[in-house]
């Protein structure tokens, strides 16, 4: 453990209302980067759970969601700041846990939950991953956070790996992109966790002479420009493939394209198509059980827990509220060698390439059947990145009376370019069939706080 965030410890237990969390499921909402990866890690170290809620939530979402979610308050702001829920006493009835909202990309978000023990096994597992990619504890490089850490890419991957390698990772300031660079000048021999909006930011700020070390990109897929640019800049960009129900799935250790999700992490075995123009949905398996030890990870991993009643298997998975969650993908939340044998599906198309990693193509509810025949958005937002002028592009599929479906697209462009001049440019780059019925110009891109752009959102948009 870093002194640098235990150093917060014996002020958190000064405080009534976390001096003993055993127990207890807490939601985070704090301004401080530094302290919010401190709480969740002194939680996680005294048998506590933590809801992580964005940074940015105004007071009354947050404990709204602090309610709906069954914790017994919201710390807001700093540690000192407590809001009590109507039963602030109460004790969860499952295993010290990290709870997360899933981003909503397809569709409204869902609470899920990960026990601390889950997380040790996923830390031990990505360093190994990180290991074999060069850039493990023997490497002499300084983490560097960008991403935020109340998501899991920033808290799990980029502080609690970090400090599991016996290292320190720095916290770089949030929304102040001329900050982010001093920290990697600071630190030039840098292993960055960022998401690709963060990496735009950052490389167009950059000067003639910075040179980025490595660059390791989660949350959404990079644009074609942006992965040209970030090569151009940098030594070695890397990109990161997971789900907020598992986890870090699959570590690309030198990105070859921007599908490139690399190979999946030991403790899965993933299924995929066999090749870019057969994809299938990727789908995951388990190798074995959760083999992590209480004692390594304090008395969050491996806490007593009452298991569900068969009522409550059949259903999903109980809240600490008493209500009982739909289990995420229909798995139930089994141990042991039953959960070993759960297939998870993600929902996500995917080939395995040539060199045995794997190929990310498109959410499978965002591909576009026109007339039977399929159209892969990230295919025409390349083809539209392609024509001159254009910044931004995203693809989607909205309603057509007689087809079923039509390809529709919303583009940032720099004036110099029109509607009209755009599809013309699309027909020579794409078979007629893919290039887009219709095409807005937009100022910018409807990003959600993860940096994703969900498709399923526009149509609906589109549809109301």
């Amino acid at each position: 453990m870093s002194s640098r965030f235990e150093s917060h410890w014996s002020g958190f237990r000064r405080l009534p209302h976390l001096a003993r969390p055993s127990g207890r499921l807490y939601a985070l909402c704090l301004e401080s980067r530094e302290e919010t990866a401190a709480l969740a890690l002194y939680l996680r170290e005294e048998g506590g759970s933590a809801l992580l809620l964005s940074e940015d939530m105004p007071l009354d979402a947050a404990f709204e969601t602090s309610l709906e979610s069954g914790c017994c308050g919201l710390v807001y702001g700093r540690a000192e700041q407590f809001l009590a829920g109507p039963q602030p006493q109460e004790r969860t009835p499952w295993e010290p846990s990290l709870l997360q909202h899933s981003s909503g990309t397809t569709g409204r978000s869902k609470l899920l939950r990960r026990t601390w023990a889950e997380i040790a096994e996923e830390t031990a597992d990505y360093n190994r991953a990180l290991e074999q990619a060069g850039a493990g504890a023997d490497s002499g490089l300084t983490t560097v956070v960008l991403a935020p850490v109340s998501h899991s890419f920033g808290l799990l991957c980029g502080v609690v790996a970090t400090l599991a390698r016996g290292a320190e990772p720095v916290l770089a300031p949030a929304r102040n992109p001329k900050a982010m660079l001093a920290a990697l000048r600071e630190h030039p021999r840098h292993l960055v966790y960022g998401v690709p909006l963060l990496f735009h930011l950052i490389s167009s700020l950059a000067g003639e002479g910075m040179r980025f070390h490595r660059l390791l990109s989660s949350g959404a897929p990079m644009t074609e420009p942006l992965f040209k640019r970030l090569q151009a800049q940098a030594d070695t960009l890397m990109q990161q493939y997971g789900c907020t129900e598992l986890g870090c799935v699959s570590l690309s250790a030198r990105m070859a394209g921007v599908q490139d999700i690399g190979t999946e992490l030991g403790r899965f075995e993933a299924r995929a198509g066999g090749g870019p123009d057969e994809p299938a949905e990727l789908t995951l398996r388990r190798r074995g059980p959760l083999a992590a030890s209480s004692g390594e990870y304090g008395r969050g991993v491996g806490a007593s827990w009452r298991p569900l009643s068969a009522a409550e298997k059949r259903s999903g998975e109980r809240r600490p509220d008493g209500i009982v969650l739909p289990d995420p993908g229909g798995r139930l939340p089994e141990r042991g060698a039953a959960a070993a044998q759960a297939e998870f599906r993600t929902g996500d198309l995917a080939y395995r390439a040539e060199d045995g990693g794997l190929r990310l193509v498109a959410r499978a509810d965002d591909v576009i059947n026109i007339g039977g025949r399929k159209v892969y958005p990230a295919a025409v937002e390349r083809a539209l990145l392609q024509v001159a002028g254009v910044r931004e592009a995203v693809v989607y599929g909205s309603r057509h009376p007689v087809m079923g479906e039509r390809v529709s697209a919303r583009v940032v462009a720099d004036g110099s370019v029109g509607e009209e001049a755009i599809r013309e440019a699309c027909r020579r780059l794409l078979p007629a069939y893919q290039v887009p019925a219709a095409i807005a110009l937009v100022s910018s891109l409807p990003a959600l706080p993860s940096g994703k752009i969900s498709r399923a959102r526009l149509r609906r948009e589109e549809e109301s």
